[in-house]
Order: structure tokens, then C-alpha cells, then sequence
């Protein structure tokens, strides 16, 4: 029972730290992208 218990901790620790690691990819992506975006719209307009 127990070790099914701790087993069960483990899964779903591993499940909650996938999805800490996509949303900071998808962060670090949002990031990388947004300004970069920006800075190429600004670009355009300006030249």
C-alpha cells in the first residue's frame, strides 16, 4: 500500500515537472519571440 502510495507521489511528480519544463520552454520561446517580433515590426515601420 504504501509503496504503491510513494510510487504514485513519484508519477505524479515527474507528470508536474514535464509540464513546469513545457511551460518554461514555452515561456522562453514567448519571450525569445515576442521581442524579436517587435523589434522587426519597429524595423519595417522605420525603414
Amino acid at each position: 500500500m504504501l509503496k504503491k502510495f510513494t510510487s504514485t507521489k513519484r508519477f505524479y511528480l515527474v507528470v508536474v515537472i514535464k509540464k513546469t519544463k513545457e511551460n518554461l520552454f514555452l515561456l522562453i520561446s514567448i519571450k525569445l519571440t515576442v521581442p524579436n517580433f517587435i523589434t522587426k515590426r519597429w524595423f519595417h515601420t522605420k525603414y
